[in-house]
């Protein structure tokens, strides 16, 4: 099976998805406002395929995470961050619950360079403020840089084709189509879509 990178440089018009995954076991993250309703990360898949095509998965993970005391008597916790990347299925996998297709990929290498480079390695807050960092902050970081033009052989190019969505929309998108996949209680052999592109729900 060839290593991520090779397999992006080879798909045929890339497509990026927002993908939320039920709060299960490794993926539940803890935070100080509560846990969240699903944890929040990339698909790159291409535009057509059968349910095995393979795809790349792009996330971060707490790694590690401590406690600091200032002289303020102010308890802040440090996290470092894992960026993962892995192929996973176009169809159904681990606890995925729904996807949003957001965007063509123009420049598939330079998106990835993005995704990787938009989140710090480590972040801190302070401890039970309710600021503490999620999947869901890395995505609306991402894709805040993903629209604008980047500077490529002495010229300005676009990551993708076509304008991107605001952070607002996507976010209302991808929440509410995953509670309604929730609510009707969705096939669990088929990973239910929807194509804000077409502003329509794909059947598979």
């Amino acid at each position: 099976m060839p290593a991520p990178k090779d397999f992006l440089l080879g798909m045929k018009k890339p497509r990026l998805y927002v993908a939320l995954y039920a709060l299960e076991g490794a993926l539940r993250e803890n935070t100080s406002s509560g846990a969240q309703d699903y944890y929040w990360a990339f698909i790159v898949a291409p535009k057509k395929g059968p349910k095995e095509q393979q795809c790349i998965r792009y996330r971060i993970k707490k790694s590690e995470a401590w406690e600091k005391l200032d002289p303020g008597k102010v308890e802040f916790e440090r996290v470092e961050w894992d960026h993962d990347r892995c192929l996973v299925p176009l169809g159904r996998h681990d606890d995925i619950v729904a996807r949003v297709l957001i965007a063509k990929i123009e420049e598939p290498e330079r998106v990835e360079e993005h995704i990787q480079l938009a989140w710090p390695e480590q972040t801190m807050h302070v401890k039970n403020s309710g600021s503490a960092r999620t999947s869901k902050d890395w995505v609306q970081r991402v894709l805040e840089g993903l629209g604008s033009p980047s500077l490529g052989l002495g010229e300005e190019r676009y990551l993708m084709l076509g304008k991107l969505a605001d952070w607002g929309k996507i976010e209302s998108c991808c929440t509410s189509f995953a509670m309604k996949v929730v609510v009707e209680r969705a096939s669990l052999e088929t990973v239910p879509t929807f194509d804000m592109l077409k502003n329509q729900e794909v059947f598979q």
